[in-house]
């Protein structure tokens, strides 16, 4: 039995047509890329052949250069030379200048130092004689100020006299106080136990009087209030007597303190009584014997 070639796969002949294709073309790439390199070659060759020559020409030209090279050097020392010379010649003349200005800058500095030391001392006795006259008046005032204080002290030592007087003459005031409340209460029970014994020989005359006026209270008498004082209740001023033509003056007289007087004509008692102390006015009464007071006027104010 005669076999014959064995059957390829379709999948495995596309494989092969597809590697052969890739084949191809990787040939036709490296043979564009060696046309592309040859190209490339010869137009480098073609650009660099005139720069070849422009240098050889340029070698060529090397001697001819190096002459110019030296005889620039020797420009160039031959100026340095000169300028050498010229700047020692401008050197001397500038160390001459600079000799002569600081000869004359020491001279100036001198000038400066001395007229500095003038001003100096006279600044200087300006200001002693300034802080000797400040010193002085500084001593005064001092002094002055010691005898300042020295008066300040006395008038303190006086100070405390005075308000150990006026202590003094307070703690006085206010035994005085004491005593005089109960002399009033004294008078009062006098006073009191006098009405009871002549309830029909003695009439009682209320008043009101009023600062710096004249106020009548009967029986020709006249009441002028001068001063009040309703811290102490005290009255200062006087009394006219028409009647009998007499001035009783009244100085600092307390509340419930009555006072007593004779009529010359009948020589019987009165007393005036002040009972209240006002800013600017009084209030009390007056004790005038019966006979005496029944043709009395009835109380009113004079001016």
């Amino acid at each position: 039995m005669i076999t014959g070639a064995p059957r390829q796969d379709p999948h495995e002949r596309r494989e092969e047509i597809r590697r052969w294709e890739s084949a191809r073309r990787s040939q036709r790439f490296l043979a564009g890329a060696c046309v592309l390199l040859l190209g490339v070659v010869i137009g480098m060759v073609w650009v660099s052949y005139p720069m070849l020559r422009r240098h050889d020409a340029s070698m060529r030209e090397i001697p001819t250069l190096k002459d110019r090279v030296d005889a620039l050097r020797a420009n160039a020392k031959q100026t340095e030379e000169r300028a050498a010379d010229a700047s020692k010649a401008q050197a001397q003349s500038l160390r001459g200048e600079a000799a002569k200005l600081g000869h004359d800058l020491r001279v100036h500095v001198q000038d400066a130092e001395k007229r500095a030391s003038a001003s100096a001392q006279s600044a200087y006795a300006n200001l002693e004689a300034r802080l000797d006259g400040e010193k002085q008046d500084r001593t005064q005032g001092i002094a002055e100020l010691k005898d300042r204080v020295s008066g300040l002290e006395s008038e303190r030592a006086a100070d405390k006299t005075q308000i150990a007087q006026l202590s003094q003459e307070v703690h006085e005031l206010h035994k005085q106080t004491a005593t005089r409340s109960a002399e009033k209460q004294n008078q009062l029970a006098n006073l009191s136990e006098s009405l009871k014994g002549h309830p029909d020989g003695i009439e009682r005359i209320p008043f009101e009087a009023t600062k710096d006026r004249d106020s009548g209270l009967g029986d020709g008498i006249y009441l002028h209030v001068s001063d009040t004082d309703v811290s102490y209740g005290q009255v200062s001023g006087w009394m006219w007597l028409a009647s009998d033509g007499r001035l009783i003056w009244l100085r600092k007289q307390g509340t419930q303190e009555p006072v007593v007087f004779y009529g010359l004509r009948d020589g019987q008692k009165r007393e005036l009584v002040i009972t209240n102390v006002a800013e600017n006015s009084i209030a009390g009464y007056l004790l005038l014997p019966k006979q005496a007071g029944q043709d009395a006027p009835t109380p009113a104010s004079a001016d």
